[in-house]
């Protein structure tokens, strides 16, 4: 599949790996965790077999996505069932995506509201959230998903099998020109995994504006977390959860970015 990304021009670090939430998926360990603004990670607890956050209100926050690939990926991001950067429901395969380069990360402080300017991520209550605020703006329900974030990565496999299997300079005594010369059956999917090693709800809300530069770039992919059951997932509550809403919903309508709230 071809579609024009985005890639943040502030955002990219190198990546690290420490108490995040990891999702094993084809032979990776693709994980994302939440930074609080006051210089911590959230630590996480497990519960109905996923991984929860406790929150605190008012805190803005931000979300920060590894790449475990030695190759490009597109990473489809939701809080509460809305994409960060269009605020609208989508499924994973066509939100719009964020783009994270070989074996680095990645930091999402906020809705990207423009070009060139994003709008913190904030815990806070249902009444205050986007998802409620966009909601009533558009006559339809929104916080079905509040106080869930999802990560579903997408990527290139014949980049990727590239990268894995390089040419080599020198034939092996095992090799003949005639095996060179024949061609060979595209990697199946098998074969690639195979070789490749009851409190107030919370929600996210919109906080100060900042400047987040992005540009489109264009980006071909075929492979990545499509099913719902494969996308990293953290929910996070002011206290126990009771439900373990989708990350992504099944419908609506895609445009750029997502509409501010006052």
């Amino acid at each position: 599949m071809s579609k024009y990304l985005f890639i943040s021009l502030l955002a990219v670090i190198f990546a690290t790996s420490s108490e995040a939430t990891i999702s094993q998926f084809k032979g990776y360990a693709f994980e994302s965790y939440v930074l609080s603004d006051l210089g911590y990670r959230y630590g996480e607890i497990r519960k109905q077999n996923s991984s929860w956050i406790q929150v605190e209100k008012e805190e803005a926050y931000s979300l920060v996505i590894n790449n475990p690939l030695p190759v490009r990926v597109a990473v489809a991001v939701t809080i509460d069932g809305l994409n960060v950067i269009d605020g609208k429901r989508t499924t994973p395969d066509k939100a719009e995506k964020w783009i994270i380069e070989a074996g680095s990360s990645i930091t999402l402080r906020g809705w990207q509201t423009d070009r060139s300017s994003l709008r913190r991520f904030v815990f806070t209550d249902k009444k205050d959230s986007y998802a409620q605020w966009k909601g009533k703006r558009d006559k339809k329900q929104y916080t079905r998903n509040l106080g869930v974030i999802g990560v579903a990565y997408f990527w290139n496999s014949a980049k990727l099998y590239a990268v894995l299997h390089p040419p080599r300079p020198f034939y092996s005594r095992k090799e003949s020109c005639a095996d060179e010369l024949s061609p060979r059956s595209a990697p199946t999917e098998r074969s690639m995994k195979k070789r490749a090693a009851a409190a107030p709800q919370a929600g996210t809300g919109m906080g100060h504006k900042e400047i987040n530069n992005v540009v489109d770039v264009e980006f071909h992919y075929d492979t990545g977390m499509y099913r719902e059951s494969d996308v990293v997932t953290i929910y996070y509550e002011f206290a126990r959860a009771t439900s373990l809403p989708s990350p992504f919903d099944d419908c609506g309508v895609r445009g750029k970015f997502a509409p501010e709230m006052p």
